[in-house]
């Protein structure tokens, strides 16, 4: 359960706010004090996520007027961050966080983000109750 002190945004899940959620990143990363090249990774995490989220868990198509929600909370430690994020949409499919992926066709346009979360983070955890999903991602950080 986040603390009083960690870090929240809640934004509309649409490709627009995704954007808002990133700069959102970027600061609790920065205040946090996370390297700089730590950060970009998680912030890119956590655009794909939050992406998938709204492209494929919400009804729509991902525009300003898409219904529902994204919440997400970072929490900070000396030795690891973690991204919590729950919204509302369809459930994942099952299977989809539980094996190494790469993308089928490397020159295609879609189909990397995956591979790029886990890439970026060391390690993932979804699950759904009472309707909404819950994904976490967990980046541990080097000794200071």
């Amino acid at each position: 359960m986040p603390s009083r002190s960690d870090p929240f945004i809640r934004v509309p899940a649409n490709l627009e706010a995704v954007r808002d959620l990133a700069a959102w990143a970027q600061g609790a990363c920065s205040d946090a004090g996370v390297a700089d090249d730590i950060a970009l990774e998680l912030e890119l995490a956590l655009v794909e996520a939050a992406t998938n989220i709204v492209v494929h868990a919400m009804p729509g198509d991902g525009n300003a007027d898409a219904v529902g929600e994204i919440t997400c909370t970072a929490h900070f430690t000396a030795d690891a961050v973690r991204f919590t994020l729950n919204d509302d949409g369809a459930p994942a499919p099952a299977g989809t966080f539980t094996t190494a992926t790469t993308p089928a066709d490397p020159l295609a346009e879609t189909g990397r983000g995956m591979a790029i979360l886990q890439l970026c983070i060391d390690e993932l955890e979804y699950s759904r109750a009472n309707g909404r999903n819950r994904l976490e991602l967990r980046r541990r950080l080097p000794a200071r």
